[in-house]
């Protein structure tokens, strides 16, 4: 469950002037997978332990909630349909907008 928002379709920055900058080297898709954002997300137990686990085997990417909730999620086979937004429908697109 997402604490603050989920992203869909959004591109890596890769202007290095951002502080979000993502270079081609550290992740090369031209989106990232969805995500959870923010300063809280929950789940369960077994999870958090898959997750951990699948961490030990994939390069870290800085921005963390892409990298577990997105691309270490979509490693355990945990579908994007299983985030859950902070309110039904919830989902903030590329371009800031709030989409269903």
């Amino acid at each position: 469950m997402c604490g603050y928002l989920k992203h869909a379709n959004i591109k890596p920055i890769r202007s290095k002037a951002s502080k979000w900058f993502v270079d081609e080297s550290e992740y090369k898709e031209a989106t990232y997978p969805t995500y959870c954002s923010g300063g809280f997300y929950t789940t369960r137990v077994d999870t958090v332990i898959k997750l951990y686990e699948r961490s030990k085997t994939v390069p870290y990417l800085r921005i963390e909630d892409v990298w577990v909730t997105g691309i270490l999620r979509r490693l355990i086979n945990m579908t994007e349909d299983m985030l859950i937004p902070p309110r039904k429908g919830m989902v903030i697109d590329k371009n800031g907008k709030i989409a269903s």
